[in-house]
């Protein structure tokens, strides 16, 4: 009986293609699609600025894995 998993990432941002694409890599081997939240603003940049960032979640998206924005800035507050 398959067991059922959800994969959920906050804060993907500007500077971290890295980390995206190592938790889609993460996903992909093993057939599962995650859900990402983008935070658009991070410090005085915004993702529009970070082509690698953007190549980086079209191709994920293109793949089945899902984006959708978390606020506009993310200031933390724990």
């Amino acid at each position: 009986m398959p067991i059922p998993f959800v994969w959920s990432n906050d804060d993907i941002s500007v500077g971290l293609t890295e980390p995206l694409n190592r938790q889609v890599k993460f996903l992909d081997r093993f057939g599962l699609k995650g859900v990402f939240f983008v935070v658009p603003k991070s410090g005085d940049k915004t993702i529009a600025e970070d082509a690698t960032l953007l190549k980086a979640i079209e191709k994920a998206r293109n793949d089945g894995h899902e984006f959708y924005q978390h606020g506009y800035i993310h200031t933390p507050f724990e």
